[in-house]
């Protein structure tokens, strides 16, 4: 993860958060459409399971928050060409 950035609420709690680095299982389902001797449509949806630690610091004390699920749903559409 890139970025954590907390809100004027979390501000007023912790210093800083931190999610740690995750990687997880990955269902995809998609299907191409040729509509023409070169060309094509690409639909896929997928689902990705994502879960990663929280810790928060105040001061010189980091505390673990537990487990963030993610899990997001990506769709996609394409278009390509067929050499």
């Amino acid at each position: 993860f890139l970025s954590e950035d907390l809100t004027e609420a979390g501000a007023e709690l912790f210093d800083s958060i931190s999610l740690d680095d995750s990687f997880g299982l990955a269902l995809q389902v998609g299907a191409d459409w040729k509509f023409s001797d070169h060309w094509l449509i690409n639909f896929d949806l997928r689902w990705i399971d994502i879960d990663s630690d929280l810790s928060a610091t105040t001061g010189t004390t980091t505390t673990e928050l537990g487990t963030v699920e993610i899990d997001p749903l990506v769709y996609a559409i394409n278009i390509g060409y067929a050499f």
